[in-house]
């Protein structure tokens, strides 16, 4: 790989880093806003993470072709810890910073978007549960014992 496209590369991946940390910031706002119950700022927080996550599969495209015209094998992704033997040492540096922020960026979203599904789930079981209440589905109540078993009575 020439140096001049290992750059781009390099480019190509800190476009993606920084799209990667926009879409972590919008998730953490849509968090924010699930506690709050603002459906009107979910919904608009929704629109923003397509358009982020669109921007990120237009950088990965792109990145993508850039290492196929370099003559990466198809179905065999190049690690970025190969590029950073290959690459010189101002390459190198900055492909070491761009490795360890995308691990951290990649790590904090996994996480946000975990939280974010526990509000999303107890929300649709309550919602469940008052639909079969409001039907008259839900004929089971649920009753302590005196000994703090829980029981249910139909």
């Amino acid at each position: 790989m020439k140096t001049a496209e290992l750059a781009d590369l390099v480019e190509l991946l800190s476009q993606e880093v920084d799209l990667l940390e926009k879409l972590h910031s919008v998730l953490v706002s849509q968090q924010e806003a699930l506690v709050e119950g603002d459906v009107e700022r979910i919904s608009a927080l929704v629109e923003e993470q397509i358009s982020v996550l669109n921007l990120v599969g237009e950088v990965e495209a792109r990145r993508k072709a850039l290492l196929a015209a370099c003559g990466s094998e198809e179905g065999k992704p190049i690690k970025i810890d190969a590029l950073i033997d290959i690459a010189p040492d101002y390459l190198a540096t900055r492909l070491s910073s761009i490795r360890t922020a995308l691990r951290e960026v990649i790590e904090a979203i996994g996480k946000v978007n975990s939280q974010n599904g526990m509000p999303i789930n107890q929300s649709l079981a309550y919602i469940d549960n008052t639909i079969k209440m409001i039907a008259g589905e839900d004929q089971t109540s649920t009753v302590y014992t005196p000994n703090g078993e829980v029981t249910r009575n139909t």
